[in-house]
């Protein structure tokens, strides 16, 4: 448990002691059970309004709870990785952009983007009979994206993402996969295509960041997350369309 109460602590603003990086980046395999955590608690938020708003708001309010429950933590990635995305030169000088303190419209783009489309795919998803299994899905194939970055990338810098990188093996890869595979067994019509996609996508990414910037850092982990997210509900909506 103490692996689960590290992941709880480094991916939410739930009050829960953690430690050290090196030790949060050793409970990665414990991401996806989070992440279902936090689906869980979207959807009984989402609830108390279903009935009462339209669905699009919904869908924006239930994304902008999980976002508040995640801390925003992932999204300072989005505009960084937004902004070095704009930027002609070097692999360093994109990198660099990435560290600075200034926000660019590259990174207020990206994330309107991500964002407005997490929203709107799940306020679409709302009535459409597997908006649980999706929001549940989605969480776990952000969390789980994580993992598959980490995996397959190499480090373009010294800094949390290289320690995430440096700790996980195949076999906490491994069990990563298998505690996302068995979350999603019971959502039999998404959850396998769900667990592909989220691997062929990370790995994409991957490629991406490593042409661009020369390798994964951890920015580039968290914008994967919410990313790997909006791909997820958007595929699940495709599919059941």
């Amino acid at each position: 448990m103490k692996g689960f109460r590290d992941a709880l602590s480094f991916l939410t603003i739930i009050p829960v002691r953690g430690r050290t990086l090196e030790e949060t980046a050793r409970s990665l395999p414990y991401f996806p059970l989070v992440g279902a955590l936090l689906a869980g608690i979207a959807y009984l938020f989402s609830f108390l309004f279903q009935h009462v708003l339209p669905d699009l708001l919904v869908g924006v309010m239930t994304f902008g709870f999980l976002q508040v429950l995640t801390g925003l933590h992932h999204s300072d990635g989005l505009l960084d990785i937004g902004d070095a995305f704009m930027v002609h030169g070097s692999k360093e000088r994109k990198r660099a952009v990435m560290h600075d303190q200034q926000i660019g419209i590259g990174g207020f783009f990206l994330v309107f983007m991500v964002f407005t489309m997490t929203g709107v795919s799940m306020g679409a998803l709302l009535h459409s009979g597997v908006f649980f299994s999706a929001v549940v899905s989605s969480e776990v194939a952000a969390t789980l994206s994580m993992g598959c970055v980490a995996f397959f990338g190499r480090s373009s810098h010294e800094g949390m993402g290289s320690r995430f990188i440096e700790t996980i093996t195949p076999r906490s890869f491994i069990g990563t996969m298998l505690l996302s595979g068995i979350i999603l067994t019971p959502f039999l019509e998404i959850g396998g295509f769900i667990l592909g996609l989220t691997i062929i996508s990370s790995y994409i990414l991957v490629k991406i960041a490593e042409r661009q910037f020369g390798g994964v850092g951890g920015d580039f982990l968290g914008a994967s997350h919410d990313i790997v997210r909006m791909i997820s509900l958007v595929g699940i909506l495709v599919v059941i369309g």
